[in-house]
């Protein structure tokens, strides 16, 4: 019979999280990708659908509570029955339907349903459980493997995180969470990129999350002087940041990249460059620096293409996405060693850019082309 909740993964690496879920082979599963994409979602969903349809029989949720602003971490000792009422809150607010809602409220009658401090997992056993572990990137990694430590017989344990979000300290222990469940026995890696992000507010979040982490980084004097220039001969341009690869050009001996890198709001970009270039050539001129320009977008190929020494290979880009801490780029692979760069020295110029940047490295694939030639009529 069923018990009337519905799981509809909109995205092919959604159903590969849901595949996942339901495999009794995997035993421990990490689902890593930013906010909208299905993470707590279709775990909540999932793992009161298998306890109601009795393949475990208790729900356990693990669950930091912290402030967003300052991270600061708070346990069930400090809150006491406030901290079950913030969970819960959360779980309410995903959970899709007031008939879901009522499954919760039955479970937790029951005791099927119950809330851990992840603080206080000593001496705990959790024995034929679903264990679901949210929101990773604020618990450190020995909370997460004294939460392996616990599981008992019959057990499934979900971690999610998000890789790319930086706490408040300063810290995103999502990306080291990650690196430890890659490669265990029983154990599978799902990571869901800005493709599988679904929630509309999330997309705009998303875009907005990148622009903020350029905008807070800090400027060198090269920079910052390479700043003051170009607002002086492009006053009403939306300077994102600012980035110089002289070090990195040096590091690596590459040639034809630009020395500075400003980067626009997507709608500022002719604002830099102007009519016919002239903005531009004054900056560089100026600066007696090459300069180039791109503006931001989610997918990041306008920087990606700007820094790579070859402007060309942009048509040979066919995908980009962020996968766990790293811009995977898809490329013909006819074209992957102009892309690759001799010894490598061009895929590991981009991967220390931008992990100056945003903090993530590059990750390169190679695509066969599709041939989209159609055969001639006679």
């Amino acid at each position: 019979m069923s018990n009337g909740i519905e799981i509809k993964p909109l995205t092919p690496n959604q159903k590969k999280f849901l595949a996942a879920l339901k495999s009794p082979e995997v035993d421990i599963l990490g689902v890593f990708g930013p906010s909208g994409t299905g993470k707590s979602y279709m775990s909540l969903l999932y793992g009161l659908k298998s306890v109601v349809e009795g393949r475990y029989s208790k729900l356990v949720l693990m669950r930091p509570v912290s402030e967003t602003l300052t991270g600061k971490s708070y346990s069930i000792i400090d809150l006491k029955e406030t901290y079950n009422e913030i969970v819960l809150t959360y779980v309410r607010d995903i959970l899709p339907s007031p008939h879901t809602d009522d499954v919760l409220d039955s479970l937790i009658r029951e005791k099927r349903f119950v809330i851990i401090d992840p603080n206080l997992l000593t001496g705990r056993t959790f024995n034929n459980s679903f264990i679901f572990i949210d929101d990773a990137q604020f618990l450190s990694s020995r909370v997460i493997t004294e939460a392996l430590v616990r599981m008992g017989t019959n057990s499934k344990l979900v971690i999610a995180g998000d890789p790319l979000f930086v706490c408040p300290n300063g810290t995103n222990n999502a990306i080291l969470i990650r690196e430890l469940i890659l490669g265990e026995k029983e154990s599978l890696v799902i990571d869901l990129g800005t493709k599988d992000i679904v929630r509309p507010g999330a997309k705009i979040g998303f875009k907005l999350y990148l622009e903020m982490m350029l905008r807070q980084r800090k400027l060198n004097e090269v920079e910052e002087h390479a700043k003051d220039v170009i607002l002086t001969f492009s006053p009403d341009a939306d300077i994102v940041t600012v980035f110089s690869t002289d070090e990195l050009k040096k590091e690596l001996n590459i040639k034809n990249s630009p020395d500075i890198l400003v980067i626009s709001k997507e709608e500022f970009l002719g604002r830099i460059i102007g009519k016919g270039g002239e903005r531009i050539e004054k900056i560089q001129e100026e600066l007696k620096m090459f300069l180039r320009a791109a503006s931001l977008s989610p997918d990041l190929k306008n920087i990606l293409v700007a820094l790579h020494p070859l402007g060309w290979i942009s048509k040979h880009i066919f995908d980009l996405d962020i996968i766990g801490p790293y811009l995977e780029v898809k490329v013909n692979f006819a074209e992957m060693g102009a892309f690759i760069g001799q010894k490598g020295s061009y895929v590991r110029f981009l991967d220390k850019c931008f992990r100056k940047l945003l903090g993530i490295g590059i990750i390169v694939k190679g695509v066969e082309k599709k041939s989209n030639q159609k055969s001639k009529r006679k």
